[in-house]
């Protein structure tokens, strides 16, 4: 038998070996045309990579065999040129594996570290690609793990990742990564297992959140060189992950995303040039749109959703399924103006409230009064420089000029910053 490398494949070579490492395992799927399969992504000792399908009945075949991390001789399995969608990247070739390729397990007593093969995302860097349709790769340390629980039928879990800009954000698990790797994580917690996260998303539900989506993979204590390093310093750090878990910062907006660099501020004028990104930070002053509206809302006070309900009586959310008695919460429109333009933007929660200089319970007993304040309200919004971190709201299809946004999280910025990070918007045109 010819052994020989990756590089070498071609369609229609016989004879020929390779020394695989598994990489990448995606659960089953069913392609569009009803066919059930399986994607591994397979590297050599020289680092190449290569996609391999199992088809149909073969998956159960080889349910002993190509587990995660394990190295395997695979001889003769069938070879085609990569044309087809569902590989999981454009290579030379793809491997088709089938229950009569050659293939034998390395015996060896723990897997060889995996070669540099991933290009994995900061959390500190999340932020550039919240609500898009990147496909991202992650590494952290798992320092807290939620109990399971649904969303309408699905099973999910949120855990807890961190990595070394100490950054303490969700990840959650979605159907069968929920059940199964989130139920290996919740059961070895104690060891603040390592994980890597393939293919998730960065969502702005709330604040900064990670989700993973069906072709997602996570790995559980890869044997990745990334992995020392990390490992020593969550050992070095345990005080700090302890503080965050208790003082819950992976919830705290403030926490998750904290005023940015100059630099990536986006001036308003710029963001009907960026279509393809859905979330931006501005600067500018607000000014309060109207008199009319108002300006809290009843809403659930963990998932903040919008209930008609009122506090007095005890309801179950339909969004997060707990029972609780509504809240009131802040919530302002503000017609947002910077340099370059302008736009109307929502905000809520801590972020509303800050702007206000009454609290939401003095706002109820002036509405009740018939006596609301406006020109202190709009004088006391109007004296603010914050910066924002926005998206656009949902169903709002309008042209840029007249769409609304909303405010994942806003900061008020005081005169002495003001200076610098207001010329640092002015030169710059997109985030």
């Amino acid at each position: 038998m010819n052994f020989i490398t990756f590089d070498r494949l071609l369609p229609g070579i016989k004879n020929w070996a390779v020394t695989v490492q598994v990489i990448d395992k995606q659960k089953p799927q069913v392609s569009k045309k009803g066919r059930r399969y399986l994607k591994l992504l397979l590297a050599d000792e020289k680092a190449n990579k290569i996609d391999a399908l199992i088809y149909g009945s073969d998956i159960d075949f080889f349910r002993n065999h190509f587990q995660i991390y394990r190295r395997f001789v695979v001889s003769n399995a069938r070879l085609q040129y990569a044309d087809d969608p569902l590989t999981l990247e454009q290579k030379t070739c793809t491997m088709i594996i089938d229950n009569s390729t050659i293939v034998e397990p390395l015996d060896e007593q723990q897997p060889p570290l995996l070669p540099p093969l991933y290009q994995f995302t900061p959390f500190k860097k999340l932020c550039h690609h919240i609500d898009t349709n990147s496909d991202l790769d992650v590494i952290g340390i798992v320092v807290h793990v939620n109990p399971q629980s649904t969303k309408g039928a699905t099973p999910i879990r949120d855990i807890v990742l961190t990595d070394q800009s100490s950054m303490a954000i969700i990840l959650t698990l979605w159907g069968e990564h929920a059940t199964d790797e989130g139920q290996i994580i919740a059961e070895t917690i104690h060891t603040q297992p390592l994980i890597a996260a393939l293919r998730v998303k960065a969502t702005s539900y709330g604040t900064i959140t990670l989700s993973t989506k069906f072709a997602s993979c996570i790995l559980i204590n890869p044997p990745l060189q990334e992995g020392p390093p990390l490992r020593q310093w969550a050992a070095k750090n345990n005080e700090a992950i302890t503080k965050a878990i208790t003082e819950k910062t992976y919830e705290n907006p403030l926490e998750l995303l904290p005023p940015p660099d100059a630099e990536d501020i986006t001036h308003i004028g710029a963001i009907v040039t960026a279509p393809q990104k859905k979330a931006f930070w501005i600067q500018g002053t607000p000014k309060l749109l109207d008199r009319s509206q108002k300006l809290w809302y009843h809403a659930c006070p963990f998932c903040h959703k919008s209930i008609r309900s009122t506090p007095e009586y005890k309801i179950t959310c339909l969004s997060c399924h707990r029972r609780i008695h509504v809240v009131a919460r802040p919530r302002i429109t503000v017609d947002f103006t910077d340099w370059s333009g302008n736009i109307t933007l929502d905000l809520y929660g801590k972020d509303a409230q800050q702007l206000l200089p009454y609290k939401i319970s003095e706002i109820q007993q002036q509405e009740s009064e018939n006596n609301i304040p406006y020109r202190a309200i709009e004088e006391c919004i109007s004296d603010n420089t914050i910066i924002c971190f926005i998206k656009k709201a949902p169903y709002s299809y309008e042209p840029s000029a007249t769409q609304k946004y909303t405010a994942i999280v806003a900061h008020k910025i005081y005169l002495a910053e003001q200076g610098s990070r207001l010329t640092g918007a002015a030169g710059s045109s997109s985030a």
